[in-house]
């Protein structure tokens, strides 16, 4: 049962979160993520698709429409949530009271209102609820930069990690109260001169919707929260443009829609570096896998500038990423070489212990029977999500490029280089927040009679964001680069 909180808020003239709110996020905060000390157990549940969940249903003056991005927990009957209609003209101080006054209605903004005063008014109210929870974004009191705001009672960094995940998802259930009207056909219902055009949208959102159980509710139009709509927007824009990726000569890979884009690409110049630099031993290659892949960009790098001619498995549990490393191999020239597999490796068991047991060779054996994939691999690429933290709410497809409950992630892929070397990008950001082990990768290493070689590390650019709590641990972190050998 994913975890869902719930941030009772008491408003002042100034609306800032206080007393019970505080209390409450701060209490959360001194449990909710420490390092876990036990044995990470892997299960062995059967391949199946999730239940579906029942829907949010919008009733409005347009009809009953489907809320495609219920920023809410699965409940086990449909909701049904009243709405109201905002406008070109409405004031963006009196919408807020009213949005706090009636914490479950929703805003539909007027079908024949312009999208440029849409985003004026929602950024208004985006700017005025992240006030409430991280105070002004002027320059913070050195001494006590989270003076009322909702980290007051904050001391340890967990503590500021755990109430800040909180506020940005309270934030977020917040926002996507805000939305448009969508026709089943993908087009949002707004005045045509600014309203924006998504060409995927259609299939997006039919997508999104089998996801539901929409029993009498046949083919509705769609509530779009506004949230939803702006990244569906910057998907637009990097499917469009794509993405340059600075090591291979500013070359443009295309990510998919919810698929994690290297915008931050540090870690892959130490990776490039390091590849180059092995140019002679990876030529010699005749297998690679990538555990996570995404968009495809580790054995894209490796086949660029490591001269890798050999196969290529890349593995990624969400459908979208499978197709974006696809697309990104055919760009590429890989389509030979690269064989993108959807494919969750935490549904096959194997259990985590110094000896090699039956189950893991089921494991190999299954693998390499119905897959096709030899059972030795030369060279294992992994970038996992770098947080062991527990999903808030519904997880995206995006939190699983982030978070990585109970660290299964990292603990299977570490295991699974006993078939290979294997090149891990991890960073240290968790040990210093307070959530994980120190040196938990040569932990691993050692638990399963690995040697982990420290290659390289730098830091991340430096976050500009004045209100970030979290801003100085971060300029502490490093993204490590890893070889994991026998």
């Amino acid at each position: 049962m994913l975890k869902y909180f719930r941030c009772q808020t008491i408003l002042t003239n100034k609306f800032s979160l206080i007393g019970a709110t505080q209390n409450k996020l701060f209490s959360s905060a001194q449990q909710e993520v420490k390092p876990d000390k036990s044995e990470t157990k892997i299960t062995n549940p059967k391949l199946k698709l999730p239940p579906k969940r029942k829907p949010v249903i919008i009733v409005s003056e347009y009809g009953e429409l489907l809320n495609i991005k219920p920023m809410t927990a699965p409940k086990p009957e449909v909701t049904l949530r009243q709405v109201q209609v905002v406008n070109d003209n409405t004031d963006s101080r009196e919408f807020f009271k009213k949005m706090h006054r009636s914490p479950n209605t929703f805003f539909l903004f007027d079908p024949k209102g312009h999208y440029i005063n849409a985003q004026s008014l929602y950024g208004s109210i985006k700017k005025q609820i992240s006030e409430t929870y991280f105070g002004s974004s002027k320059k913070k009191n050195e001494d006590k930069p989270y003076k009322g705001t909702v980290f007051e009672k904050c001391q340890l960094p967990f503590q500021i990690f755990n109430v800040n995940r909180m506020a940005k998802m309270n934030q977020k259930q917040f926002l996507s109260r805000i939305g448009f009207l969508a026709l089943r056909d993908g087009s949002i219902e707004l005045n045509p001169k600014s309203k924006p055009e998504i060409v995927e949208m259609k299939s997006i959102l039919q997508n999104l919707e089998v996801d539901f159980d929409l029993g009498s509710f046949k083919k509705p139009d769609y509530f779009l929260p506004f949230p939803f709509v702006e990244g569906l927007i910057s998907y637009e824009r990097s499917r469009t443009q794509g993405i340059k990726i600075r090591c291979l000569g500013d070359k443009i890979i295309y990510p998919q829609y919810g698929v994690f884009p290297p915008t931050t690409q540090e870690y892959l110049d130490l990776f490039a570096n390091y590849i180059t630099q092995s140019k002679k031993t990876i030529q010699n290659y005749k297998t690679m896998a990538d555990l996570g892949s995404g968009t495809g960009i580790l054995p894209i790098i490796v086949s660029q500038l490591g001269k890798f001619n050999g196969d290529i498995y890349a593995f990624d549990k969400e459908h979208n990423c499978v197709e974006s490393t696809r697309h990104n191999g055919q760009v590429f020239g890989l389509t030979q070489q690269m064989n993108a597999i959807e494919l969750d490796l935490m549904e096959f068991y194997y259990n985590p212990t110094d000896k090699f047991t039956e189950n893991q060779a089921n494991f190999y054996k299954k693998m390499t029977d119905e897959l096709g994939i030899p059972m030795q691999i030369d060279l294992i690429t992994c970038n996992p999500p770098w947080l062991p933290a527990e999903f808030i709410v519904d997880s995206s497809p995006l939190d699983n490029g982030v978070y990585d409950p109970k660290e299964k992630f990292l603990n299977s892929q570490i295991h699974l280089s006993q078939k290979g070397e294997m090149l891990l990008i991890y960073s240290d950001l968790a040990q210093l927040l307070g959530i994980q082990d120190e040196n938990k990768v040569q932990q691993l290493a050692n638990k399963y009679h690995l040697r982990a070689e420290l290659i390289d590390k730098t830091g991340l650019l430096p976050n500009k964001k004045v209100n970030d709590p979290l801003k100085n641990i971060k300029k502490e972190a490093k993204v490590q680069v890893y070889r994991i050998t026998k």
